[in-house]
């Protein structure tokens, strides 16, 4: 419902197919309008460098894309991008990051800008 009252529409939904994270992107599916929704075996367990190398081959078509993927990946890739030291992004954390690019290849911790970090537990 977070996430909901701040974004309506994502271009680009990048999912690991894995069960849990499928089940969490139906969640979202049903309440934040998708252009497109992508289920990619390779996000599992991935690490922030294979991350990063996916989501500097987006089609600069996207101007909002959604991760949905598995730690220790995702908390790393926030670290790389950012200037904070995240210990761990629990499941279901949410972390918006605004990237200032106009080509996904160009993203680099200089053009990223942590706007939000919510943790499940702050949000009940």
């Amino acid at each position: 419902d977070y996430l909901k009252s701040k974004i309506n529409i994502i271009d680009y939904l990048h999912s690991s197919s894995a069960v849990r994270t499928f089940e969490t992107s139906k969640y979202f599916i049903n309440q934040i309008q998708f252009g497109k929704v992508e289920y990619d075996d390779s996000l599992y367990h991935s690490s922030a460098t294979s991350i990063l190398n996916m989501i500097s081959n987006y089609s600069v078509d996207y101007q909002s894309v959604m991760i949905i993927a598995h730690n220790p990946g995702l908390t790393n890739l926030i670290n790389n991008v950012t200037n904070i030291s995240l210990d761990n992004l629990p499941t279901t954390g949410i972390a918006e990051i605004e990237f200032n690019i106009n080509d996904w290849s160009k993203l680099s911790y200089k053009n990223s800008n942590l706007i939000d970090l919510k943790f499940p537990k702050q949000l009940k």
